[in-house]
């Protein structure tokens, strides 16, 4: 059913049937369904950032060299061409398909059944030109008449019959618990949502404007009437207009098809000549509502003049809606009013400051340039950024590319066509060649496989100050563990949990909880010896990763690219799939397993500047875990007056930040917003919050602990919000969950820099 589908055993086939064609050759899965055509400027339709020069298209010779290179790499696998014709100064397709690979069903057909001649093999050529002219002679309808003939009275029903093309059901929001007034009463839907949560808001909103004749204008009222109330605006009003644009959206998909598809061509098209976006889209698209326009513009009006309040935020994405043009916002709001509104949008984590300032067309005052470029930047706010133009979008460019380890600024660069720096650290992998890690000879392996030596094992892993730990087990063994390896900076114990059972885990787990404990990705190691340990009676516990993942500190790749990097050493996996369930061990299972815990405090050694071979003392600077005692400890050495306790006076909280010089901590109130622009000022530089996954590896501190005090880097520095410095207490982390350090406000931001 596909006349312009081909198979091929070779290119050479290909070559002789269309010796003055080009060929491309079609790798990326992009190009698999669609044709390939591109126009004058040699463009490939819909996908824009390529050009036809991009791809591989070659006349014949070429075409042989590029299938055998490919077949070279990949012996099993067809590769698929396209033949290409020039129309005009574009590009068409004129048909595509498959070369098989070497020794593929032509072979197999002469070793496995009698010897065949060539003609036996119908050739490309032939069943291109019967189809062509089937086609030519009866039309695509012949050709289907004609399988359908070879296929019997079933054949032809399945063929020649197409199902009616019809509608989905129309689309019904779920009634609420309650059934709502109807929203033409303005004062008593209002009263009935109010104090409903948002779930229940948006459900109620939605089954409202489902049935409302005139949904634009209902919401309009809605809004109208919440001035003066900036709570119930944000609390109701948001959800009356994203529960709009859900309902006519789920509308939408319940058309018929046809009209459907005319829609879906349509949005298409307007992105594809570049019509504005945003505030003008629904303009654009014919979407203008007058009644809404004219209403909306009193309000605002109101704002303007004083007599009334309105949330910013409302107003705008109620005039986008409605489809008011820029200039007549830009005619009712005046310019100092308009940057002050795209300000507050902006600075409350939220998008379309930026596109409100270009479409509008205010200017942005120069004191505020670097404010809403900075701001742009974090957001990611490209459509704004597109809204002002130039040299908005230079400025915004070369602040990204500041930044070549961020995925999101990558994609972003990718999708504006602007250069994407290299990755700074994108260092070629160790070669394989390389020397190859081995266990010092000083060190010594014990198998743990009776009692006596668990206990003795026990004893020694409790009296360390650090341990690697790492884990084995078969590869179908489910959620079990065979093997557990833990290191130290003289010996490796191998706990051989075939031979004991799961009943040594719980305490072997009671046992690890003593040392500081170096796992690489051990995330999948701890959710298998916990799982096995809870069935032999361990008791549960919760909190964060109870181990110091150094993964987490050393980058991307795995644990072989780790060491690699760092160590210069390459470490053989070959054993790590293989079968840990049989006993006894092989020597090369042994080495294996007792390496790969060792090298832990290897390369955290290496990780924390440490000196020889292991550096217990350097990898508990770097990696030990702090606690309320540290804490104690250095508020006592600050010579502040305090105390230590439960929390009293106003509740501060304080998170950890990355910044250029380091790392920083900022002090604020618990219920307060951190502004990222405040702070790239005071520290002078880019400025990221750690993650909480992270809290432990690079302060110490579990979530909740960290405070001011007892920073593992004396070298950190301490923001404090100067709002706490009229309190009397305030209260900060102790390093334990149930302790707090209280202290004056002004003591406090004595701390800070």
């Amino acid at each position: 059913r596909h006349p312009r589908g081909w198979w091929a055993y070779t290119a050479e086939e290909v070559c002789h049937w269309c010796a003055e064609s080009k060929w491309a050759v079609l790798l990326q899965k992009r190009f698999w369904a669609a044709p390939v055509h591109a126009g004058a400027d040699g463009v490939i339709q819909g996908v824009p950032e390529l050009r036809i020069d991009d791809l591989l298209v070659v006349d014949a010779s070429g075409l042989l060299e590029a299938v055998a290179d490919f077949h070279r790499s990949h012996s099993k696998h067809p590769v698929m061409v396209a033949e290409m014709r020039q129309q005009g100064s574009g590009w068409v397709e004129a048909s595509r398909g498959f070369v098989l690979p070497p020794n593929s069903a032509r072979w197999r057909l002469e070793e496995d059944g009698p010897e065949l001649d060539d003609r036996d093999l119908t050739s490309v050529s032939a069943v291109q030109e019967r189809l062509q002219n089937l086609v030519a002679e009866r039309g695509v309808e012949g050709l289907f008449e004609e399988e359908a003939q070879q296929l019997g009275e079933a054949g032809r029903e399945l063929v020649l019959t197409t199902p009616e093309r019809t509608a989905p059901p129309a689309w019904r929001p779920p009634a609420p618990a309650e059934v709502p007034p109807s929203v033409t009463d303005v004062s008593g839907w209002l009263s009935f949502v109010k104090g409903k949560d948002k779930a229940e808001t948006q459900k109620i909103a939605a089954y409202s404007l489902h049935w409302a004749e005139d949904q634009v204008m209902a919401v309009v009222r809605l809004v109208e009437a919440l001035r003066g109330s900036l709570d119930m605006q944000r609390a109701i009003a948001h959800c009356l207009l994203d529960m709009l644009a859900h309902v006519e959206h789920m509308h939408r998909r319940t058309v018929p098809p046809r009209a459907d598809w005319e829609v879906r061509m349509e949005a298409v098209e307007r992105r594809r000549t570049g019509k504005p976006s945003g505030l003008a889209a629904a303009v654009d698209a014919g979407e203008r509502h007058d009644g809404g326009v004219a209403v909306v513009q009193g309000m605002i009006r109101e704002v303007v003049i004083g007599e009334a309040t309105f949330d910013s935020k409302v107003l705008v994405k109620l005039w986008r809606r409605v489809g008011g043009l820029p200039e007549d916002l830009r005619a009712a709001v005046p310019a100092a009013l308009m940057v002050d509104w795209a300000l507050g949008m902006m600075r409350s984590n939220g998008h379309g400051g930026a596109e409100l300032l270009g479409l509008s067309g205010v200017p942005v005052p120069e004191h505020l340039h670097a404010e809403v470029l900075a701001l742009c930047v974090q957001r990611r706010d490209t459509v704004g950024i597109l809204a002002l133009g130039e040299p908005w979008r230079t400025e915004y460019v070369q602040a990204l590319q500041r930044y070549p380890e961020d995925k999101g600024a990558r994609a972003v660069l990718k999708q504006l066509g602007a250069v994407v720096p290299p990755l700074p650290d994108a260092a070629p992998r160790p070669e394989v060649g390389g020397t190859p890690a081995r266990l010092p000879a000083a060190v010594r392996v014990e198998l743990v496989e009776d009692q006596e030596g668990l206990d003795l094992a026990l004893k020694w892993i409790q009296a360390s100050a650090v341990v690697g730990l790492d884990a084995e087990w078969a590869p179908s063994s489910g959620s079990g563990v065979s093997l557990v390896q833990v290191a130290g900076s003289g010996c490796v114990a191998l706990v051989d949990i075939q031979q004991l059972g799961a009943g040594c885990l719980p305490p072997l787990l009671a046992a690890l909880a003593f040392p500081l404990v170096l796992t690489y990705g051990g995330a999948t190691d701890h959710k298998r010896i916990t799982a096995v340990a809870r069935e032999a009676g361990a008791e549960e516990h919760g909190g964060a990763f109870p181990w110091c993942d150094l993964a987490e500190d050393v980058g991307r790749g795995g644990l072989q690219r780790a060491v690699g990097e760092r160590l210069g050493l390459r470490v053989d996996k070959a054993e790590q799939k293989s079968d840990w369930k049989r006993r006894p061990l092989r020597d090369a299972q042994v080495s294996y397993a007792a390496l790969d815990a060792y090298i832990l405090l290897q390369l955290a050694t290496r990780c924390a500047d440490g000196v020889g071979d292991v550096d217990e003392a350097a990898i508990v600077r770097k990696y030990a875990r702090l606690s309320a005692e540290h804490v104690a400890k250095a508020v006592a050495s600050s010579g502040v007056e305090h105390s230590i306790g439960t929390a009293a006076g106003v509740v501060a909280k304080t998170l950890g930040v990355q910044c250029p010089g380091g790392l920083a901590v900022a002090v604020l109130p618990q219920n307060a917003r951190l502004d990222l622009t405040k702070l790239v000022q005071v520290l002078e530089g880019d400025c990221r919050l750690v993650p909480l996954s992270k809290l432990p590896l690079l302060f110490g501190y579990l979530p909740g602990c960290l405070g001011p005090f007892g920073l593992r880097d004396v070298k950190t520095a301490i923001v404090v919000d100067s709002s706490l410095r009229e309190h009397a207490a305030v209260s900060v982390g102790a390093g334990d969950p149930a302790l707090s350090v209280v202290l004056s406000g002004e003591a406090l931001c004595g701390l800070g820099v």
